[in-house]
């Protein structure tokens, strides 16, 4: 299934803070995400994390998938590896995200019990297109040298 896909080496510049439109009144908050508009990807898969206090989740890269991760209640410190240099965001609101191109390890700790992180892919589920093994992950970087 991964044939036919253009593979990027990107890098922690190529990481990028998103700010999703919030209105907010009196009776709540409203945050708006719209494929391609107020969400800088197509958005062809959505899935939700929820997970404790000091739970490590993801430690993995993708060969093809752009990720754009919202922490919708909770906080969760999302540390990124491009093989050369590493990088912390801080996720705590809901119209916050970061959105992680292909080729960037990126692993997840929780700081807080009960916190749901959301997760809008570009890809479909493919088992193919993940970089599950840290050296398998450096040997992929190390092939755009």
């Amino acid at each position: 299934m991964l044939a036919n896909k253009q593979i990027n080496n990107h890098t922690l510049a190529d990481i990028k803070t998103v700010s999703i439109p919030r209105f907010t009144q009196n009776s709540g908050e409203l945050v708006v995400m719209e494929s391609n508009n107020s969400v800088p990807l197509t958005i062809k898969r959505v899935f939700t994390i929820k997970a404790d206090k000091n739970s490590l989740r993801g430690n993995h890269a993708h060969r093809y998938c752009s990720q754009l991760l919202i922490c919708l209640f909770g906080k969760v410190i999302v540390e990124c590896d491009d093989s050369y240099s590493l990088r912390q965001f801080y996720l705590t609101e809901s119209h916050q995200g970061i959105l992680i191109p292909p080729g960037i390890w990126a692993k997840q700790n929780y700081q807080a019990d009960n916190t749901v992180l959301l997760v809008l892919c570009d890809q479909q589920y493919d088992p193919d297109e993940y970089l599950q093994d840290y050296p398998e992950f450096l040997a992929f970087k190390r092939a755009f040298k």
